[in-house]
C-alpha cells in the first residue's frame, strides 16, 4: 500500500457479510436489480479474500467446501433461480463468511 492509498476502514470479511445479506435480503424483497448488484459486489469481494486467504502461510478458507457452493449460485443464476440465489446465500455463503471471521477476525 503506497503513501497515498488508504487502508480500508471494514474489513474484508465484514464487507463480503454485508454484500452477502444485502443481497439476500434485496432478492427476497423483489429489489432484482439491486440485489444482483450486490451479488456482483459480494462474489468480487469473495474472490479477493480467496486470493489473499491462499497465499497467506495457514489458509482459512476451504476450498473443497466453497468451490461446490459456486456451482450451484453459478446453476441458480444460469436458472434465473432468485429465490435458490437468495436462499444459498443467507443459508450457505453468509454463514460460511461468519465462520470465517470467528476463526481470527478478518481475512
Amino acid at each position: 500500500m503506497n503513501k497515498t492509498e488508504t487502508k480500508p476502514a471494514v474489513p474484508e470479511s465484514e464487507r463480503l457479510r454485508g454484500f452477502l445479506q444485502s443481497a439476500s435480503a434485496q432478492l427476497y424483497e423483489g429489489e432484482d436489480k439491486k440485489g444482483i448488484e450486490n451479488l456482483l459486489a459480494a462474489v468480487s469481494e469473495l474472490e479477493k479474500l480467496v486470493e489473499s486467504d491462499q497465499g497467506s502461510p495457514q489458509p482459512r478458507i476451504d476450498l473443497d467446501r466453497l468451490l461446490p457452493l459456486m456451482k450451484t449460485l453459478r446453476d441458480c443464476i444460469k436458472n434465473q433461480d432468485i429465490a435458490g440465489i437468495a436462499d444459498l446465500l443467507e443459508d450457505k455463503f453468509y454463514p460460511m463468511a461468519a465462520e470465517w471471521m470467528k476463526k481470527g477476525g478478518s481475512i
